[in-house]
């Protein structure tokens, strides 16, 4: 089960076994990173869009594998591709199980869901924080 912390309060929560996703509001200031994006598309570019439906999550493990744990990750959007059809959360926090890291949300956050893109756009999606395990830090 997941839920939605201050930004004030992410120290009491560091034990917890869950993917800490913060929302770019309480970002302000300038922390180390790594972005996805690029690395994840030079992994799949070169396979045909039916295999990268079935390799992209495999390409992302290996990739967070190679980061030390307790990376920020953000850039997360090659992800969001409609023609891979996958569940972008499913994946994120599958992959936290094997290798921890946390991550930039790249939406909105409102009415108990993370947001990504806009209605109406074919990578529109909302995710429950409640049905993942997850800690929203806003």
């Amino acid at each position: 089960m997941g839920f939605v912390i201050d930004q004030n309060k992410i120290y009491q929560m560091r034990d917890m076994n869950n993917l800490i996703i913060y929302h770019k509001r309480v970002m302000t200031r300038q922390i180390d990173s790594f972005s996805i994006n690029v690395p994840l598309a030079q992994k799949i570019v070169d396979m045909d869009n039916s295999r990268r439906s079935l390799q992209i999550s495999k390409c992302f493990f290996e990739i967070l594998s190679s980061l030390p744990n307790d990376t920020i990750i953000k850039d997360i959007d090659v992800l969001f591709n409609p023609i891979y059809k996958i569940d972008v959360m499913t994946v994120l926090t599958s992959t936290y199980k094997y290798h921890h890291f946390s991550l930039i949300w790249p939406g909105e956050y409102a009415d108990g869901k993370l947001v990504y893109s806009e209605k109406g756009y074919p990578d529109y999606k909302e995710f429950e924080v409640r049905k993942y395990d997850i800690i929203l830090v806003i």
